[in-house]
């Protein structure tokens, strides 16, 4: 999926590092980021087990966010550039980022 891989590359090479220094200041804070991915990864299989199509499932990880941490439509954005770090660091598609 082009499109796919485009976006996360592009969110990416803009966020990335952004990303990793928040949520490596949340393990001050008693959240750990181990913790985080883990809820993402299990969030991930079990979309797998109901979809093989990656736009669902990078859909249905962003509405997870928005729906886990109650935030409005307009984080939509916020929560895709989210979910671009959790595809790179390979806690969802493993095989997108190869």
């Amino acid at each position: 999926n082009r499109l796919l891989i485009k976006a996360i590359k592009d969110d990416n090479d803009a966020y990335y590092n952004y990303i990793k220094e928040n949520l490596s200041q949340l393990d001050g804070y008693k959240i750990s980021f181990r913790k985080i991915a883990h809820e993402v990864a299990d969030c991930f299989l079990n979309l797998l087990e109901v979809t093989d199509d990656q736009d669902e499932i990078y859909n249905g990880l962003t509405q997870w966010i928005l729906d886990t941490q109650m935030l409005p439509e307009s984080y939509r954005n916020a929560a895709h550039i989210v979910i671009s770090f959790f595809v790179q660091n390979c806690e969802v598609f493993d095989e997108i980022t190869e």
